[in-house]
């Protein structure tokens, strides 16, 4: 679930230095170190680092002090090394056999940077292990799932003074199981870190106590919580106070795990572990801290925080998905320097109402698809900076004509794999498209489109990518004369037997010299009255057809 690249997750601050350093000096030049040893040495930037993974070590060699960084990654370490140069700014330990970690594991290794214990056999993880580590920047516990996300207070004591920037808590619950709430006790220490990015993927998570999200850093800018359980609840609207957050990811909710008769299903997970009861109440410094952090509390009783949420966090009673809910009045807040959002692969079947996002907002790329949203009545309105949505895979069947007027800056539109031909086969004067005068890309593939009205793309004067392929038009007669820059038409897998003369005068007159056209898979007829349509195919020269040798023609 990690989201890399811009156009789908995704650019971000890129995951772990650590990972992308390792994958780095990989091509360099290797050596022994130390002499005789399994691990080879190699530079990078003038330091020194030590690949000793997949070796079968259960006891590590004796490094000179010139090592800064440790692959140890795929190995039978049951503890940490303690015999490691004291200078160690990364160590990678993932893929081992570590089983508890203390205040002793990592004392001696005070300038760490990075650090992975990833894919072990964690059952304990005790306050104080990370108390040593003040400048580690970059920590990775994931895929630890007896470890349960109750490792997450004792991790947040350990750093609330360090300079943590990426903190990756995926997979510490097991994949089966009753779900569970992130209370604030849990994140509270890392309020005043410069965290970066937080990742609790994988976790089994249903909601978030309220006062959780204003107790994260406001310097987090990725906030990873997909493939969990969350419903729909009041924190929701908490979101807003993530000033900084630029990514946010909360796809895969509910979604399906194949099951695994032996594995899965019979993890022994310690997924009744929890912490001494009322601990957090009676920690009357902690109880202060909340209440500082609390907007308008001035009660100076602590917070009962295990049972304050659970009254109002009921998915069916969120105000815009509830068909008992009649106020029109509310308006969801997003955070301020939102950029990217991922709702994409949830298993939520709803229809999308009325939903005004308050304008103070930069969001530009929404990834939706393949959800279940069967309609999208709307208005959808502030968030006018849209310029990317993917609505893909939706079983959606209906979309109001009006759905995307706010959205002029939109440059990338994917609503393939719907169902919403009568929708444009009925747009006859162009209204669902006319405020996307910037539209560069759009996708209607997969909509069984029998027919498309002439004017219906007329507005749509920077298409450069149109995709109606796997539909079942028998004739194309949409009006493209307008679209100078059209460079890719996809018709493929229709029911065409031609073009007919006015698309082919306007693809000739269109001013760019190689126009691709994709007609495999539809059923073009070899005939005296499409005799001028193939002639045209064989002389144009504005137009280039993709795979015309595979072309079928039926005679007749």
């Amino acid at each position: 679930f990690l989201f890399c690249h811009f156009t789908v997750m995704e650019v971000k601050y890129c995951i772990m230095n650590l990972i992308l350093l390792l994958s780095c000096i990989f091509g360099g030049r290797s050596e022994k170190c130390p002499l005789n040893s399994v691990c080879r040495c190699r530079k990078f930037e003038g330091k020194l680092f030590a690949d000793c993974s997949d070796r079968f070590l259960s006891k590590a060699p004796t490094f000179s002090d010139d090592i800064i960084g440790i692959n140890f990654a795929k190995n039978k370490f049951s503890t940490i090394p303690q015999n490691l140069p004291t200078s160690l700014l990364h160590l990678e330990m993932s893929r081992n056999e570590l089983v508890y970690l203390n205040s002793s594991s990592f004392k001696r290794y005070t300038l760490l940077q990075n650090l992975s214990v990833s894919h072990n056999i964690l059952l304990e993880m005790s306050i104080g292990t990370l108390k040593s580590n003040s400048r580690l920047k970059h920590l990775d516990v994931s895929h630890n799932n007896l470890l349960t996300l109750e490792v997450m207070y004792n991790i947040s004591v350990d750093l609330k003074e360090s300079q943590i920037q990426t903190l990756i808590l995926e997979k510490l619950q097991c994949t089966y199981g009753v779900s569970l709430d992130i209370k604030q006790y849990q994140v509270i220490h890392l309020k005043h870190t410069q965290l970066l990015e937080l990742n609790l993927a994988s976790n089994r998570i249903n909601s978030l106590e309220i006062g959780v999200l204003n107790a994260l850093p406001k310097s987090l800018r990725i906030l990873n919580i997909a493939d969990n359980k969350l419903s729909f609840g009041l924190y929701i609207m908490e979101f807003t106070v993530l000033h900084n957050l630029e990514i946010l990811n909360v796809s895969f909710q509910n979604s399906f795990h194949q099951m695994k008769m032996s594995g899965d299903v019979f993890d022994k997970c310690n997924d009744t572990k929890n912490a001494p009861p009322c601990t957090c109440t009676k920690d009357i410094s902690l109880d202060m801290i909340i209440r500082e952090n609390d907007i308008g509390n001035t009660t100076s009783t602590p917070r009962n925080w295990n049972h304050y949420i659970d009254t109002i966090l009921a998915a069916e009673s969120f105000f815009p998905f509830s068909s008992d809910y009649t106020v029109d009045n509310y308006t969801i807040y997003l955070p301020r320097n939102l950029r990217v959002f991922y709702y994409h692969d949830n298993l939520y079947k709803m229809s999308i109402p009325k939903f005004p996002f308050g304008l103070n907002n930069k969001l530009t790329h929404i990834f939706a698809q393949r959800n279940i949203f069967y309609e999208i009545i709307g208005p959808v309105t502030g968030i006018s900076q849209l310029q990317y949505a993917d609505l893909s895979g939706n079983f959606c069947k209906n979309i109001s004509k009006s759905l995307l007027q706010p959205f002029s800056k939109l440059e990338f539109l994917n609503l393939s794999n719907n169902a919403l031909a009568p929708i444009f086969e009925n747009d006859k004067q162009g209204e669902i498209f006319r405020n996307q005068r910037l539209l560069s890309v759009l996708d209607l593939s997969f909509n069984r489109i029998v027919h498309l009205p002439e004017r219906v793309l007329q507005n749509n004067i920077n298409i450069r990518h149109l995709d109606l392929s796997f539909n079942s038009l028998s004739e194309f007669k949409v009006n493209i004369e307008h679209m100078k820059k059209l460079k890719t038409l996809e018709l493929s897998n229709n029911q065409l037997v031609e073009l007919d003369s006015e698309t082919r005068k306007s693809l000739d007159r269109l001013p760019l010299n190689s126009i691709n056209i994709h007609l495999i898979g539809n059923n073009l007829k070899c005939s005296c009255e499409t005799l001028d349509f193939l002639k045209w195919m064989q002389n144009s020269k504005n137009v280039h057809f993709v795979k015309m040798k595979d072309y079928t023609c039926s005679f007749g």
